[in-house]
């Protein structure tokens, strides 16, 4: 193991320490005949009321997977309080929902009930001034009780989503609408062939109730892919049961009106989503190349149809990956999770909790965290600029953010005189002095490596220097390669003069540029002066001295 690597892993262990705040038990069990849940009885109610409309087989069975998780917990923390949990105890649940994954006594449906379960007591006791602990320890357990289960939702990927405009906005996407229209529609039965799809003569009913455009020649439902998605969905969410003769409303059917627990509506968007992405399982790279910009319309980071057709020029995308992954979007669009905003792919705030369900962890979760370092090419533009300053640098996967942060100041001939951050999968990363003024999700740069974020060609963050001026870093991984190094940062490429220090930002320097090549500007000699500049020698805005550049870069000694 190199001597990096090392490094990394002291760090990740100083992290895992810095945040447990107790053992993390990975041997318990459940025990049958657990001791009873304080306001059992109240709570029931609660959830009968407001969470499934009366449905009381399934608020009962969200009852037994509360008493699955405090079972599990009081064995491990005999003085364990179910209205007061401590970190221990939020830790606890935590290993207990991996240990069960992890050794295939639960499906990860079970898993993920389990884990709602204890959200919605948690809801239960804050909504009636029940919860006796402390308010950060119940933050923290919502936020790892979903991230144990894979339904981690990012702050800065969601933000505050008003409940009305998010009814609102899953109302008018045509998943939902289509689910709702479909519940209506069933009545109390409907006839079926024996390959469970409805009976054809039925199929321009259904196609007027859902709006959908029935071709003349669709002769069973299995050739009308509108309805045939909606069928499956609909069955897959309980909200109709299907055999060889009848279609029958499902469990969950009661539940399918507009006026509908937010919860349903959102679980409906998301397993819409889910179907698309199961869709394409078999292709990793459609899978990444999808996701991602789902991600990024969510982040700050959006792509359009432009920066998309790039990518088989730029990252070596496959032009297959690049049509599939527009057709899918184009779908997104008409079903109306996915806007067009000035050509760039976005996904509407209010819509944004339910797509972040949906979204499929990548293979290897924590990116390149434990697999071999690697050799990463990443284009670096600097936001703008015309004509645009850009680097292409090769440099290992395990260099940490302030060690990159070194290397962009050499690389584009800052003097580190002001502030700077990185932006990267919803969060900031900065320098230990600027956390106690960051907010939202903010982290300290020293702790995370590059490769924790550029796992894969087309990925990219945003590094941010003086924020006064303004200067915007947009960093895209283009390629990776093995091994790693552990060399300097090295310059393959690159164009166009690194602006000068406090000169105004893009626009101030575009300003400049021109007044000091213009003789008859007023400006011009005084600015020449400012800068230092040789009176009679023009200044080529394209010039970029790559050879001096990477000599500098070997000095850092990094």
């Amino acid at each position: 193991m190199s001597s990096k690597s090392q490094d990394k892993a002291k760090r990740r262990a100083r992290r895992k320490a810095k945040s447990a705040g107790g053992e993390r038990d990975s041997n318990v069990v459940p025990l049958f005949g657990p001791p009873p849940i304080p306001y059992v009885d109240e709570f029931t109610d609660w959830v009968a009321d407001t969470i499934f409309d009366g449905d009381m087989t399934t608020t009962n069975s969200l009852l037994a997977q509360l008493q699955i998780i405090v079972a599990a917990i009081r064995q491990a923390h005999p003085r364990f309080d179910p209205t007061a949990w401590t970190i221990a105890d939020i830790d606890a649940m935590v290993s207990f929902l991996e240990y069960m994954q992890s050794e295939d006594n639960v499906s990860l449906d079970q898993a993920r009930a389990i884990a709602l379960s204890a959200q919605a007591y948690l809801s239960y006791l804050d909504e009636q001034d029940l919860w006796a602990g402390d308010d950060d320890v119940a933050d923290y357990a919502r936020t790892e009780l979903m991230s144990a289960v894979g339904l981690e939702q990012s702050a800065a990927m969601i933000g505050d989503v008003d409940e009305d405009d998010e009814r609102a906005a899953l109302l008018a996407t045509r998943p939902v609408s289509r689910l709702i229209e479909l519940a209506a529609w069933i009545g109390d039965e409907r006839p079926t062939t024996p390959h469970l799809w409805l009976k054809p003569a039925l199929l321009p009913q259904l196609a007027e109730a859902l709006s959908v455009e029935l071709s003349p020649s669709t002769r069973s439902m299995s050739s009308c892919t509108p309805l045939r998605d909606v069928w499956e969905q609909a069955r897959a969410i309980a909200v109709i049961e299907v055999n060889g003769v009848r279609a029958v409303p499902g469990k969950a059917a009661a539940l399918w009106h507009p006026d509908a627990p937010i919860e349903v509506l959102r679980l409906g968007l998301a397993s819409w989503i889910g179907m698309r992405f199961d869709e394409i399982a078999d292709d990793p790279e459609l899978v990444s190349t999808f996701s991602g910009v789902i991600v990024g319309g969510m982040t700050g980071l959006p792509a359009g149809k432009h920066h998309i057709n790039m990518w088989p020029e730029l990252h070596g995308v496959d032009r297959t990956v690049v049509r599939d992954t527009l057709r899918l979007l184009d779908d997104a669009v008409d079903d109306g999770w996915v806007s067009v905003v000035d050509d760039e792919f976005v996904v509407p705030e209010a819509l944004r909790p339910a797509v972040v369900m949906a979204i499929p962890a990548p293979d290897g979760a924590d990116g390149i965290d434990d697999a071999e370092p690697a050799l990463l090419t990443v284009r670096v533009a600097l936001d703008g600029t015309e004509p645009q300053v850009w680097r292409r640098i090769e440099l290992d996967s395990e260099t940490t953010l302030d060690e990159f942060h070194e290397i962009l100041q050499v690389t584009f001939d800052w003097d580190d005189s002001h502030l700077h951050q990185f932006t990267a999968d919803g969060c900031t990363f900065v320098p230990d002095h600027q956390l106690a003024d960051s907010v939202g999700c903010a982290h300290a740069e020293d702790e995370s490596e590059i490769g924790d974020f550029l796992t894969a060609p087309g990925n990219r963050m945003i590094y941010e220097y003086d924020f006064g001026d303004g200067w915007r870093h947009v960093i895209t991984l283009e390629k990776t390669s093995s091994p790693g190094t552990d060399g300097p940062a090295y310059i393959t490429d690159g164009a166009g003069m690194a602006p000068l220090e406090d000169v105004g930002g893009p626009g101030g320097w575009l300003d400049f540029v021109a007044a000091v090549n213009d003789p008859d500007d007023p400006r011009c000699q005084e600015l020449r002066e400012w800068a230092g500049m040789d009176d009679a020698k023009p200044l080529d805005a394209a010039a970029f001295d790559r050879p001096s550049t990477n000599r500098q870069l070997r000095r850092l000694g990094l």
